[in-house]
């Protein structure tokens, strides 16, 4: 390796371990949610870890049994189940283990982030968003939590990657063979994820109207069923059979319109998420969608980029297809990848601050200062104010929008109270 490369390798390895000296030390006398989604997923890390796989069918009857399960996670989420059990049995089956486990999928997020991002791009931006991932105000939130968002973030950022690995290779098997798995992991961490196939389709479908003749719409359909089959069979397999998993599946389509505090709490129009993104991290979250303008503009003038098309079409397409259900950034946290990514290449793009060694030196500083200001903001949030979910009413009070709340006696009862336990 050059010199360049290795300060670049330092700087990530910095960033990486930003993480942990960031995180590690708030996770101590943490309060988690035993009666929420927390305990829920440290009940199927006992039973898995203590029955193995196998106990998957019954704890799924178990859960379709009890209709006060409904509103909590499935354990039809075998991707997440089966990678935070295998982290278990080096490390224990308890809430810490799996706050330990959302930690080290974000310590990879940051390192996959400048892998990839290295191979689409360049150096200098590929270290840039390694900087802005591990200094993300929610991916920092999310890598303390005993929850699956990060460790589902994670195999989504790995889903994008390698669909673009596909598009800049349409014959690789190998680049075709690990999307497929991706994916299939990432629909097997969390239903939900299926959603990213309608972007993803989208965007080559884009590139194939621009006379890329290589771009096989049908290769690219067919790899996206073959995920979604695999994880259909990884939960009818965890359910025991098909009649199960289709209950499970109805019941969890239907749980978000019985869940009283997601109906009161997260619910709104589609352009929630992109306020909340501003309440959270304004400066990313501005430049990120100017970014993401400013390339679709350069598009309708002639100058087309595929990535930056690629990270606007993934942005309107996750809002497009997430807005019929729970606005909780914590279920749209990929949201922050098309952002920071755009925020960067708009940074260092030539029209915006120049070609010169000082106009790059301005683009890191403003990254740093960015990052800085989003690790301040996690910590005002989600460790002073102790948020739990970062919903707009959280978020607007804990900037100082409105006036503070005034708790009641009984304030676990009211939605002032709730706030901090949620």
């Amino acid at each position: 390796m050059n010199r360049a490369r290795w300060i670049a390798v330092a700087v990530v390895a910095l960033a990486a371990f930003g993480v942990y000296w960031i995180v590690e030390p708030t996770l101590e006398g943490m309060r988690y949610a035993d009666t929420a989604d927390e305990g829920f997923y440290l009940r199927y890390l006992k039973r898995v870890s203590s029955e193995g796989l196998g106990v998957l069918p019954r704890l799924n009857e178990e859960w379709i049994a009890d209709r006060g399960n409904w509103i909590y996670p499935p354990p039809t989420r075998v991707g997440l189940i089966g990678a935070s059990a295998l982290f278990g049995s080096f490390f224990g089956a308890s809430m810490e283990t799996l706050s330990y486990f959302s930690l080290a999928s974000t310590i990879a997020l940051v390192v996959v982030q400048y892998v990839f991002a290295r191979r689409h791009t360049g150096e200098l931006q590929a270290v840039l968003l390694a900087v802005l991932t591990a200094g993300c105000a929610l991916y920092l939130a999310l890598s303390r939590r005993a929850l699956s968002d990060a460790f589902t973030l994670l195999c989504q950022t790995v889903t994008l990657w390698t669909f673009l690995e596909t598009l800049r290779s349409p014959r690789s098997w190998p680049a075709r063979l690990a999307f497929v798995v991706a994916f299939a992991w990432t629909i097997a961490t969390k239903e939900i994820g299926a959603l990213l196939s309608i972007p993803l389709f989208a965007f080559a479908s884009v590139e194939r109207l621009r006379g890329r003749a290589e771009v096989s719409l049908v290769a690219h359909a067919a790899s996206m069923t073959a995920a979604v089959a695999l994880a259909v069979g990884a939960w009818i397999l965890a359910c025991g059979g098909f009649a199960t998993w289709m209950r499970s599946t109805e019941i969890v389509l239907g749980s978000p319109a019985t869940n009283e505090w997601a109906i009161a709490y997260c619910s709104g129009p589609w352009y929630r998420y992109a306020i909340d993104e501003l309440l959270m991290s304004p400066w990313t979250t501005t430049l990120g969608l100017l970014g993401m303008a400013t390339a679709l503009w350069r598009w309708r003038n002639g100058d087309y980029d595929a990535l930056a098309v690629f990270l606007a079409v993934v942005y309107v397409g996750q809002i497009a297809t997430l807005a019929p259900f729970v606005k909780n950034l914590r279920y749209a946290a990929l949201l922050e990848l098309p952002l920071r990514l755009s925020a960067v290449a708009l940074l260092l793009h030539p029209s915006v601050l120049g070609r010169t060694l000082v106009s790059r030196g301005v683009a890191v500083a403003l990254v740093a200062l960015m990052a800085a200001a989003n690790v301040r903001d996690f910590q005002r949030f989600f460790i002073a104010a102790n948020i739990y979910d970062p919903v707009s009413v959280h978020l607007v009070r804990y900037r100082e929008m409105l006036p503070p709340l005034k708790k009641p006696r009984d304030a676990a009862d009211s939605p002032a109270g709730a706030a901090d336990e949620r």
